[in-house]
C-alpha cells in the first residue's frame, strides 16, 4: 500500500468524505500495524497541540483503511505512544499469568475425583483442604486453596481426561422426599411457597436468615428470622408458620434446598397431610 502523496490534514479530511471504495486494503496484520505506525508518525498524532478534531479525523482515516474497531484503534494508539512501535504475534511480548497448578495437581485431582465419584467442586474443594489442614498432606497444598472455577478448568484439561476415569457431568444430588411438580391451587388458598435468604455477615459476625412463607393465591405471608437453617431449627418453625395461616394447608412448595427438603420437615408437613413439592433442579423458587 502506498499513500505516500498524503502529507496534510487536508487531504486526510477530502479522502474520508470520498464515497467510492477504499483503493487499498493490507492482506496481513503486520503489514497494517506498520502502516498504522507510519501514519500516526507522518501526521505527528502525538505532537502537543494537535486537536481532538484533527486526532479524530486520522483515527476515521486509519478505520478506513484498517477495518478495525474503534477500541481496537485507541489500545493500538495507546501502545504506540508507550512504546514507540507497534508489533503483531510472535514479535508482541505478552502478559502471561504465573502458572500455579502444575501436572503432578492434574493428576492428584484427577485420582480424588476417581475416588469420589466426581463430586461437585465445592464438595471436592472441602474434601482438598481436609487433607491439607487435618490430615497434613503436602500434596493437596495447592489443591486446598483452588477456586471453584478453577477446579472445573483444570477438570476440561487433556491431563486430567487422561487420568480420571469419571470425565462427565457432575452427578446431581437426588432426593426421595417431596414431588417434583409445580403446584396447582386452582384459585384455592392454602398452597404455600417458601424462600429463605441470607442476609449476610457483618464484621465476623453471622448474620440471620429470613425465611419467608406466602400463600401463591392470598398473598398472605409470614416472615420469619432465625440464626440458623438446620433441619430440627426448620422444622420447628414450620410447625410455628403453619398456625399463623387462617385457612387449612393443603400444599408446601420450595427449591431443593436442604433447609426444606429432610426429614425433620417432611415429618411434619406429612403429620399435617401436607403435599410436599419441590422445584426442578437449577430452578429458583420465586415468591410473588
Amino acid at each position: 500500500m502506498n499513500d505516500s502523496h498524503i502529507v496534510s490534514l487536508r487531504q486526510v479530511a477530502e479522502n474520508i468524505a470520498t464515497t467510492s471504495v477504499p483503493a487499498f486494503s493490507f492482506d496481513t496484520h503486520e503489514n497494517a500495524y506498520a502502516w498504522l505506525s507510519e501514519v500516526l508518525d507522518r501526521f505527528l498524532y502525538f505532537e502537543k497541540g494537535r486537536t481532538k478534531k484533527e486526532k479524530n479525523s486520522i483515527r476515521r482515516y486509519v478505520k478506513l483503511y484498517t477495518a478495525y474497531s474503534k477500541s481496537q484503534i485507541t489500545r493500538l494508539i495507546k501502545e504506540k505512544k508507550g512504546t514507540g512501535t507497534l508489533k503483531y504475534g510472535k514479535g508482541k511480548k505478552r502478559h502471561k499469568f504465573k502458572k500455579i497448578y502444575t501436572e503432578k495437581d492434574i493428576e492428584l485431582l484427577a485420582e480424588a475425583d476417581n475416588i469420589y465419584r466426581r463430586m461437585s467442586g465445592n464438595a471436592m474443594r472441602g474434601v482438598f483442604k481436609d487433607e491439607y489442614v487435618l490430615y497434613k498432606k503436602k500434596g493437596y497444598e495447592r489443591l486446598a486453596k483452588i477456586s471453584h472455577g478453577h477446579l472445573y478448568r483444570l477438570r476440561a484439561t487433556k491431563r486430567y481426561g487422561e487420568h480420571s476415569i469419571t470425565v462427565g457431568r457432575t452427578i446431581a444430588v437426588s432426593s426421595s422426599i417431596g414431588i417434583r411438580k409445580k403446584p396447582e391451587p386452582n384459585g384455592h388458598p392454602g398452597y404455600l411457597r417458601a424462600d429463605t435468604v441470607h442476609k449476610g455477615d457483618l464484621d465476623g459476625v453471622k448474620g440471620v436468615y429470613h425465611i419467608n412463607i406466602v400463600d401463591e393465591v392470598s398473598q398472605w405471608e409470614i416472615l420469619i428470622c432465625v440464626d440458623s437453617i438446620g433441619e430440627n431449627s426448620m422444622a420447628y418453625v414450620l410447625r410455628e408458620a403453619l398456625n399463623f395461616f387462617p385457612f387449612h394447608i393443603f400444599g408446601f412448595h420450595s427449591d431443593n434446598g436442604g433447609e426444606n427438603i429432610n426429614g425433620e420437615v417432611s415429618a411434619v408437613l406429612q403429620k399435617l397431610l401436607i403435599e410436599q413439592t419441590k422445584s426442578r433442579s437449577c430452578n429458583v423458587t420465586t415468591i410473588h
